[in-house]
């Protein structure tokens, strides 16, 4: 147990409606120890200390608490038992189907972790996933997210950090989770902080960015959905903590030119129109850092961004809830995160599109920043974040960027993991910089009140 994560549960009772219970014995085959018991408002996570157990043998599914709401969940199937916990509103709640209690006319059904033995009344809850909550206004629109693999050493103290910065109303506004579920868990980063966004990057075996069995030149709709529907089968259902993601990336940087052929926008169709009739959001293109092409380059596909096809692509994403997804990386080598043509290229794009699309449509840069941060001072760390903080504050549009990598455990992306910036990305998230044109902008405008006055 971390001394971060016993300081995290010493302070939440005062402070939170969501208190955390950690049983360091795994899933809680032991009682806890005394110093851990909590009051009846409690959530336990299961697990934060070790690997979360393997999928249920019992049948299952998954429903929400409706926008706008909180829900009772109790000790035991009656309106009458003791409230172990108010679930706050689009909570993603897993529930047994095998079997259940009518009591008090409702159906009580059991409750999967991570609360554990605990019963929720049916008729309460939704089957539809809401939208995702918009976090909090953090220092005035921050993006600054994070990407995060499997294999983290340091998944209690992310947690913990991230518990904090909800709590003093600067929550971390994006964690994109990778790889196969583990140690970092979406249900977790969702009950410590509820308004992050969580989009989960499914990895299918050994097949790591998730290419098609044929070339990317000969996709077509018909096989989008049928691509969709074997990943969702193989690796999303069974999953709970998958499938409480936000959005779900199902495939990653395919190769250039053809990630941006023709055929992959009938691709993306049949992807999008399988994703909503299984009730899942997606993120689509995934593509790679610096690509496709502006209209003005000689390279291939550089017609990509003004294709009625690709408008089309987007228009549907607005109305079916998935959002667009790129990767952004100082490609150039200048030391900052601010470059028009390689981190923040997305301004360029947006200038291209249409007014409706531009209204409508959300970003997620899902991969952010440098490659190499290990070796880097937490003031130059701390820099890179400040030039992007300002100039991702202008562009609305774009939600969330998630700053490569927390949790590497792969040799190859060693020098990746930034897990020694924790305590600088901390400070930066609480006290992010002000912007010296609106400081000046609101005493002209304070003038102006007290001459008008």
């Amino acid at each position: 147990m971390s001394d971060e994560l016993v300081d995290l549960l010493a302070h939440a009772s005062a402070d939170a409606v969501i208190n955390l219970e950690v049983w360091p014995n795994g899933i809680g085959v032991d009682p806890p120890p005394k110093e851990f018991r909590r009051p009846a408002n409690t959530i336990h996570v299961d697990p934060l200390d070790g690997n979360p157990p393997p999928p249920p043998v019992r049948p299952t599914k998954l429903l929400y608490v409706p926008a706008g709401t909180t829900k009772n969940i109790r000790e035991a199937p009656s309106t009458s038992a003791a409230i172990r916990l108010e679930a706050p509103e689009k909570t993603a709640i897993t529930v047994y189907i095998d079997k259940y209690t009518s009591a008090n006319g409702f159906t009580w059904r059991e409750i999967q972790s991570p609360y554990a033995g605990a019963f929720v009344a049916e008729e309460v809850l939704t089957a539809t996933k809401p939208n995702p909550s918009t976090p909090p206004d953090a220092g005035g629109g921050n993006k600054m997210g994070i990407h995060w693999a499997q294999g983290s050493v340091d998944h209690n103290q992310v947690l913990a950090m991230l518990r904090r910065l909800y709590l003093v109303g600067t929550p971390v506004p994006v964690v994109l989770v990778l790889g196969t579920p583990g140690n970092v868990s979406v249900r977790s980063i969702k009950a410590v902080s509820p308004s992050t966004v969580c989009i989960y990057r499914v990895i299918d075996g050994g097949n790591y960015n998730g290419l098609p069995d044929r070339p990317l030149n000969q996709l077509t709709y018909d096989y989008g959905r049928s691509y969709t529907r074997r990943l969702f089968n193989l690796f999303i259902a069974p999953n709970p903590d998958i499938l409480a993601a936000d959005f779900i990336s199902l495939w990653n940087e395919w190769p250039k030119p053809d990630a941006a052929h023709p055929a992959v926008n009938e691709f993306m169709r049949g992807v999008m129109d399988e994703a909503h009739a299984l009730g899942i959001r997606v993120t689509l293109y995934n593509f790679n850092p610096g690509f496709p092409p502006y209209p003005t380059d000689p390279d291939e596909q550089h017609d990509f961004w003004i294709r009625p096809a690709t408008w089309g692509n987007l228009r549907q994403a607005i109305s079916q809830g998935h959002v667009l997804a790129m990767h952004a990386y100082d490609l150039f080598n200048a030391g900052n995160w601010t470059g028009g043509d390689d981190c923040l290229r997305h301004e360029r794009i947006w200038k291209l599109l249409p007014a409706d699309i531009r209204a409508g449509l959300q970003v997620y840069l899902t991969e952010f920043g440098d490659a190499l941060l290990l070796n880097v001072g937490d003031d130059t760390f701390t820099a890179r974040m400040k030039g992007a903080y300002l100039r991702l504050k202008n562009t609305p549009y774009v939600r969330g960027v998630c700053i490569w990598t927390l949790g590497i455990s792969s040799e190859m992306w060693r020098e990746s993991n930034w897990s020694n910036h924790l305590m600088a990305y901390e400070r930066f998230m609480r006290n992010p910089p002000v912007v010296a044109f609106g400081v000046v902008t609101r005493l002209i405008n304070l003038v102006k009140r007290k001459i008008a006055a």
